[in-house]
């Protein structure tokens, strides 16, 4: 939320009034910082963004060059106030000021961020900083997930690129699976909260992913991550261990593999990946025992049957057309038990008698 640019000895200086007067660092200063913050990325007034092609950009800076001693309009050249004017170039990750107009003055930082990677995902690009994803999910909040891969994907469609599959592990799909940057934040939390309980007891990303993997298949079910969350002592629901799955796991629904955990999980300064100990490979820590919840890819598995014997059984002995608009996607995302799933699977008919 743009905090990132707050140190605690600028917190101390800009609301120590706030804190003396509250005692310390409440969570009525908190509050008031975070309404601060929030004000930084409300709209500036008379500032406009345009995509120029190519042929208007060569015009457009030709004439800001031309009157680069002068106001940009010949009406105002007596005004006391006047318009004003800039171009920018995008680069990797943000954009370079090419030419600007006299007394040009650019838009604050929270603007400019917003401004770069909305162009950014207007241009098909897949790879952000955490911070442009933050943004960008603030600017998109008010879409649905759905529609923003729908949008992009139609966009990149029409490029003349190759269309090469995107990875699962780029950064654009948290826009695709994160509602909202509170969302993100908050999976972002989660994954700190582990690191740092990794790093209390000593054990690196391999040796966690082994103690945690009691089965020793090579892929973490749910309820080895429950076992494991509840190991570290960070307190879980079912529900946000279904959550973090989905978020983690890239190729196999509700599995997840070692490259998943240690993309997500591996801190930056680990170098190392495990203590191994003993000729034989062994681990030093023990194995985790699991914690039992329903699997993600058993219920999976289970509304792919469920629901091809429902589209047999309407088509079979009704005359009525059934328009089935329920993704598997959608069920996984929903269904706790199969029994909740017969109710939202009926909820979804929409039927035409005939």
């Amino acid at each position: 939320m743009g905090v990132d640019n707050l140190s605690a000895e600028l917190v101390q200086m800009q609301y120590k009034d706030s804190i003396a007067q509250r005692g310390g660092f409440s969570y009525a200063v908190f509050k008031e910082m975070v309404r601060d913050v929030a004000m930084q990325f409300r709209r500036q007034e008379g500032k406009y963004y345009v995509l120029l092609s190519l042929q208007e950009a060569e015009h457009f800076r030709g004439i800001l060059h031309a009157r680069k001693n002068f106001p940009l309009l010949n009406s105002e050249l007596m005004a006391e106030s006047y318009t004003t004017a800039a171009m920018w170039v995008m680069n990797d990750y943000d954009m370079s000021l090419l030419a600007s107009s006299r007394h040009f003055k650019s838009a604050n930082a929270s603007q400019h961020s917003a401004m770069v990677n909305s162009f950014r995902f207007v241009n098909s690009d897949t790879h952000y900083k955490n911070t442009g994803l933050t943004v960008l999910l603030r600017v998109l909040e008010d879409d649905p997930v759905v529609q923003r891969e729908k949008w992009w994907t139609e966009i990149r469609s029409c490029r003349r690129r190759r269309q090469i599959a995107i990875d699962g592990t780029v950064p654009l799909l948290t826009v695709f699976n994160t509602s909202n940057e509170f969302e993100f934040m908050e999976f972002k939390a989660v994954v700190s909260r582990v690191q740092i309980g990794l790093q209390d007891i000593g054990m690196l990303i391999y040796d966690a992913f082994r103690a945690m993997n009691s089965s020793n298949t090579g892929l973490m079910t749910c309820s080895e991550l429950y076992g494991g969350m509840d190991y570290l002592g960070i307190p879980f629901t079912p529900q946000q261990i279904y959550d973090l799955m989905r978020k983690i796991c890239v190729v196999n629904e509700g599995l997840m593999s070692y490259e998943d955990f240690k993309r997500v999980f591996q801190g930056s300064e680990d170098e190392m990946e495990s203590r191994m100990g003993g000729d034989n490979g062994s681990s030093n820590f023990v194995t985790i025992a699991p914690k039992l919840i329903p699997e993600l890819s058993e219920l999976l598995n289970q509304v792919c049957r469920f629901s091809s014997h429902v589209l047999v059984l309407a088509t079979t002995h009704f005359s009525f057309s059934v328009q089935f608009d329920v993704t598997l996607r959608l069920c996984s995302d929903k269904v706790p038990s199969i029994n909740h799933f017969t109710q939202l699977l009926f909820t979804q008919f929409r039927t035409d008698w005939t």
